[in-house]
Formats: structure tokens, C-alpha cells, sequence
């Protein structure tokens, strides 16, 4: 029994010598960082979607513009439409 015991202890040892080595090679800020990069890539992902959408607006503030435009034109300058004479 106590050899039993002691191999069990010995075998104990050796993994929580080798859990102790893992706990060294380890970063203890990268949990930190992957936070921040986390927030980080959110906020960039927030002003993407952000920009986008004053874009599309953007974009159909110049459409209707130049809608206007070409309505007024069309009054400034009518276009010389044909017309068919009765015979």
C-alpha cells in the first residue's frame, strides 16, 4: 500500500510540477488583450456600419438632387418635342 501511495504522489508531483511550467510559459495579460482586441475590432466593425449608412444616405440625398436638377432644366429648357400635322 504505501508503495502504491507513494507512486501516487510521486505521480501527483510530477503534474503539478509540469502544471506549474505550464502557468510560466503562460501570458497573464492575454486575456487582457484579447478583450481589448475584441473591443477594438467591434468598434471598428460599429463605425464601418456607421459609415455606410451615411453613405447610402448620402447617396440618395444626391439622386433626389439631381432629380430636382433635371426638373428644372427640363422647365428652363424644354425639349423640342415633334409634332404630326393632320392631312
Amino acid at each position: 500500500m504505501k508503495g502504491a501511495s507513494q507512486q501516487l504522489n510521486a505521480h501527483i508531483d510530477k503534474l503539478q510540477a509540469l502544471a506549474s511550467e505550464k502557468r510560466l510559459g503562460e501570458d497573464p495579460f492575454a486575456p487582457i488583450r484579447v478583450k481589448r482586441e475584441h473591443k477594438r475590432r467591434m468598434a471598428t466593425l460599429v463605425e464601418r456600419s456607421r459609415l455606410i449608412r451615411q453613405v447610402q444616405a448620402n447617396h440618395s440625398t444626391i439622386v433626389l438632387l439631381q432629380t430636382e436638377l433635371e426638373l428644372l432644366r427640363l422647365k428652363t429648357y424644354p425639349t423640342l418635342a415633334t409634332f404630326r400635322t393632320l392631312n
